[in-house]
């Protein structure tokens, strides 16, 4: 994906992946990591654009 994107810049056109593709796909790794820690399904949206990390190490004090 990395190469087709420096190839998408030289030739001015639009790489395969877009950025929202990879916003999206982010999304999804932090659903499964959400869904993960509370043990239950999750809805995406998610309701939080915060990193789940960060925010359960702020909770985990």
């Amino acid at each position: 994906m990395l190469r087709d994107l420096i190839a998408a810049i030289e030739q001015d056109r639009e790489p395969f992946a877009s950025g929202r593709d990879g916003r999206d796909c982010l999304e999804m790794i932090h659903a499964t990591w959400a869904s993960h820690r509370q043990g239950a399904r999750v809805h995406l949206p998610l309701d939080s654009r915060e990193h789940p990390l960060e925010r359960w190490r702020r909770e985990e004090g």
